[in-house]
């Protein structure tokens, strides 16, 4: 008996190989040859972007996006990241086919090098509702009044939900015109500023007026000149919509741990939390927080250098078990013993160590984690630090027998013998080897392909490597599918 699977199940699977970073860009292409229903799904959501360093509009680029060309992948522009110089730019098409070219953008990055007084020069696209109607998310700097010049802010702007800006203290009261006129769609907000020549001491208007704008409506907010602005004041302001925490990515060194964890207290819809810690206490006060909040899944957290000068890194502080965290990051060192001794059983799924050095004496821990652990999918570690062969081939051991590990970055001074039984996981795919001081022939046994060789030291290992064309069933990525469709069709079926 034959079975046809509904569509939605076939796209669902592409998507998720389309999705997967290892996957080569080539690959992902050669699935567009499938079918058309595959075809139009990777032209309409993954062929839609354009970077442009030098844009200059033109007939020849807007025909390069036209819809009724059927067997072109680039049909409709949605992401568009361009950077102008005034000096090239070139404006040759009319404002009907403009709007050809940008009446399906959603996301829009744009950015001008100010080259003297650009005034003589009219802006190359309007932003405005009409010129771009569907827009969601928009990046821009205002560091001059170009790129709005002429624009009724007020009622032409387009209604973002997601707002980045770029600009100096010179520029508040336009910002603030560009933040009344997005009010009632504005879901996120970044702004990044600094002083100016004509505006070295910055005012507190604009402190004022974000410190009352939108209450507990915005799910994420960044300010980058925290100096000048009352952080934790802000962020209360929007304490009963936040999603999301970000204190490590922008300024926020301005804010205390105290304040930090404040927040973080308060709030109750927070699922993904970046916050950096500056003592004990506070971690600790950090981690119980954290632990009576189910809703929030993913954390990154930078231990700061105050906090490690007082005792040392691997005594300062002590990780309880996480209760439920999915995904965790720790930039800069780790006591490790602690963190892999209280959390062999915790949900974790994906553990990542930015600029942590996992040394020889955390590795005797580490390797009884691993061998205990059922939930890891995914493993970074930034610097290996191993003291020979044994200890290479222990943590070999240990990984390759790890049950559900799936993906493995490891970036180490020399290979030793780290590779010895990695072909032996049933569970591994993907693996990133990344060799330090200089290029080592590196290979991992069968059914481990080398795949891509993106420096001279770092590789890209993937099983059974990539088959273009006639997969087999020894091909890894047509089995994934297979068993996919199986899980799904059984899943129909009921």
């Amino acid at each position: 008996m034959k079975f046809q699977f509904p569509n939605y199940i076939i796209i669902q699977i592409i998507k998720d190989v389309l999705d997967f970073e290892y996957v080569p860009y080539k690959y992902k292409l050669s699935l567009c040859l499938i079918n058309k229903l595959v075809f139009n799904f990777i032209s309409e959501n993954y062929c839609n972007s354009l970077t442009h360093s030098i844009f200059e509009l033109s007939s020849k680029l807007i025909e390069s996006t036209n819809e009724k060309r059927e067997y072109c992948l680039f049909k409709k522009l949605k992401k568009l990241k361009i950077t102008m110089n005034y000096e090239n730019v070139k404006d040759s098409v009319n404002e009907e086919k403009k709007y050809e070219f940008t009446k399906h953008i959603e996301e829009l990055e744009i950015y001008y090098l100010h080259r003297g007084n650009t005034n003589q020069y009219p802006p190359l696209l309007q932003l405005t509702t009409d010129q771009f109607p569907v827009l969601k998310s928009l990046i821009l700097n205002l560091f001059d009044n170009h790129i709005i010049q002429k624009l009724d802010i007020e009622n032409q702007f387009p209604l973002v939900e997601e707002l980045k800006v770029l600009t100096h203290f010179e520029r508040v009261p336009v910002l603030i015109k560009i933040l009344e006129r997005v009010k009632p769609t504005l879901k996120r907000l970044t702004i990044s500023i600094s002083s100016s020549i004509n505006s070295p001491h910055p005012s507190s208007t604009l402190n004022d007026y974000l410190v009352t704008y939108k209450p507990n409506q915005l799910q994420e907010v960044n300010i980058d000149f925290s100096s000048v602005f009352q952080i934790k004041s802000i962020l209360q302001n929007q304490i009963q919509s936040l999603t999301t925490l970000s204190c490590i990515e922008n300024s926020y060194n301005f804010i205390s741990s105290q304040d930090q964890l404040s927040i973080l207290e308060q709030s109750d819809l927070l699922k993904k939390v970046s916050l950096i810690i500056y003592n004990v206490d506070h971690f600790n006060r950090m981690i119980s927080l954290i632990n009576t909040k189910p809703q929030i899944k993913h954390l990154e957290i930078t231990i700061s250098d105050e906090l490690l000068s007082t005792q040392g890194p691997y005594e300062v502080y002590q990780w309880k078990e996480l209760l439920h965290l999915e995904v965790l990051n720790m930039d800069y060192q780790c006591n490790f013993e602690s963190l892999f001794k209280n959390n062999i059983h915790s949900p974790l799924k994906i553990l990542s160590f930015d600029n942590c050095v996992l040394g020889h004496n955390s590795l005797p821990s580490f390797i009884s984690y691993i061998k205990a652990n059922q939930n890891l999918t995914s493993l970074t570690i930034s610097y290996l630090e191993l003291l020979g062969d044994s200890q290479s081939e222990a943590l070999s051991l240990a990984i390759s027998q790890h049950p559900s590990l799936t993906t493995l970055s490891i970036h180490m001074k020399e290979e030793y013998k780290i590779t010895k039984y990695l072909h032996k996981s049933s569970s591994l795919e993907f693996i990133t080897l990344l060799v330090y001081p200089s290029p080592i022939p590196t290979k991992i046994s069968a059914p481990f392909e080398l795949i891509r060789l993106r420096a001279p030291n770092q590789y890209d290992f993937i099983r059974n490597g990539i088959h273009y064309y006639q997969p087999t069933l020894s091909s890894h990525l047509f089995n994934f599918i297979k068993d996919k469709i199986s899980d799904l069709n059984k899943f129909y079926l009921e």
